[in-house]
């Protein structure tokens, strides 16, 4: 993931400075999201209570099996109560060989969809997080995009924060995409546009979430940042039974800008 100029700084124009400035540099037009594989061995997998089974990948899908899951707000991503203990792989978030912190001007953009065939009403999260292994929302300070089944013949996709998402529900959904604005320790805003599954694809709703959260975390200043996906039941009332699988497949692009440096 390289990181990449955006303005030259003498002419305005996209790209960056090129040698001696006036234009040029590196391109910014269609820049290739990045696949996610939880098998490829870059992802930890952080699973306190033993809920996992196991994690397969094919076909641009990534697959959980899952053990036993009795129903209980800890492992529902979409909530600040208890202790969250929800599975979660995480990694550093690493743009060429720079390890992006807390306080760049950050840019992540995920593509998600997920499965109607998933045997339970669940959720998936792609996340920029500051302290991943952590159990307290506070701390763990995530944001980025989400996704759920909804229903066998719906699933919603939208924007993640904190604790909450805004998401778009629709039979006809395919992929969602959003983009969330982070830096300056501060969580930022996300947005997201919900695209149908025709060929092209066609934006069918759009919303934001904004985090509310402007302050330092609570791991204090220039923290290093992670990229998390969290997965488990779509609400704390949903179980899950020994066997039940979930399907997902996730793309991101990450970008730092020298704004407000």
């Amino acid at each position: 993931m390289p990181v990449f100029p955006v303005f030259d700084p003498t002419t305005g124009a996209s790209g960056g400075a090129s040698s001696g400035g006036g234009g040029g540099g590196t391109s910014l037009a269609d820049l290739t999201p990045i696949p996610i594989d939880l098998t490829d061995g870059s992802w930890t997998l952080l699973d306190t209570d033993g809920l996992v089974s196991s994690v397969s990948h094919s076909g641009g899908f990534n697959t959980v099996i899952w053990n036993t899951v009795v129903a209980d707000a800890k492992y529902n991503w979409s909530t600040a109560s208890g202790g969250q203990s929800a599975p979660r792989f995480y990694k550093r978030l690493v743009i060429g060989t720079t390890q992006v912190t807390s306080t760049d001007t950050l840019l992540f953009t995920t593509e998600m969809e997920a499965s109607r065939t998933d045997d339970f009403l669940s959720k998936v999260i792609l996340t920029v997080a500051e302290a991943p292994t952590d159990t307290d929302v506070a701390v763990i300070r995530a944001t980025g995009g989400a996704a759920n089944k909804v229903s066998t013949t719906q699933i919603s996709g939208g924007t993640y924060s904190y604790s909450a998402e805004t998401v778009t529900q629709n039979a006809a959904l395919g992929k969602s995409i959003s983009t969330s604005l982070r830096g300056h320790e501060s969580l930022g805003v996300g947005c997201y546009i919900a695209l149908n599954d025709s060929v092209p694809a066609t934006g069918i709703s759009m919303g934001s979430r904004p985090s509310n959260r402007s302050s330092a975390g609570a791991a204090g200043a220039g923290q290093d940042l992670w990229l998390m996906v969290g997965v488990g039941p779509k609400t704390s009332a949903i179980g899950v039974t020994a066997g039940d699988q979930q399907r997902f497949a996730l793309s991101f692009v990450a970008v730092t800008m020298g704004f407000g440096a």
